[in-house]
């Protein structure tokens, strides 16, 4: 689990990494950035899971900078630190979905809290999504067994998952499955083209 503080204040981000007991709260990496523009520029190479940030930033503001994480990681969990009460502000940290709106001067409690709550989301949701997988592969190795479809056609149909099945293990896994499926059919061909010779019962004697 990462984090990407975003800060234009030097001592919030020192204190928020000296001070937060990261490690308990299961997260293995910590970055800061002064400004939304710097933050943006992390970014992409960093891939953090949750993000804090102040909302009044200078150059780019926390509100758009989240807006620009948002539509690069969908799933970002998103606290908002601020030492004003705007309502506008509100209501853009709300339209992005942001999990916690924690005021200035931080109490380390209430941010390790919705820190917490965060960690949560994303274990749960990659528990999900570990799931989803799982039920999709075996769905796809069924079809590949039981209802004789191509990998063409499997590509096609789950375009989101076909692909990393067809990779690796699964690939062994479901080319064994298409050879036993093979020899199977061939097999009742023979069985259906071949005239057997009747049983000759031995004369008793």
């Amino acid at each position: 689990m990462k984090v990407l503080l975003v800060d234009d204040e030097p001592l919030t981000t020192e204190s928020l990494e000296r001070y937060v007991d990261w490690q308990t709260l299961g997260i293995r990496e910590v970055r800061s950035a002064s400004n939304g523009c710097e933050a943006l520029d992390i970014l992409p190479g960093y891939c953090p899971d949750i993000i804090v940030s102040d909302v009044r930033m200078p150059r780019m503001n926390g509100i758009e900078f989240a807006s620009h994480a948002r539509e690069l990681f969908p799933r970002i969990k998103i606290i908002f630190l601020s030492g004003y009460s705007d309502k506008e502000y509100l209501k853009s940290a709300i339209h992005l979905k942001a999990l916690s709106y924690v005021e200035k001067p931080v109490k380390l409690d209430e941010l390790t809290a919705s820190l917490r709550e965060s960690v949560a989301q994303c274990e749960a949701e990659a528990a999900s999504r570990t799931l989803t997988r799982s039920v999709i592969r075996q769905r796809i190795l069924g079809k590949l067994i039981r209802e004789a479809r191509s990998v063409e056609e499997l590509l096609k149909e789950y375009p989101d998952y076909a692909p990393d099945f067809f990779s690796g293990a699964a690939r062994c896994m479901a080319l064994t499955a298409i050879c036993a499926r093979k020899q199977a059919s061939a097999s009742g061909r023979y069985d259906a083209g071949v005239d057997r010779e009747p049983v000759r019962r031995k004369p008793r004697g």
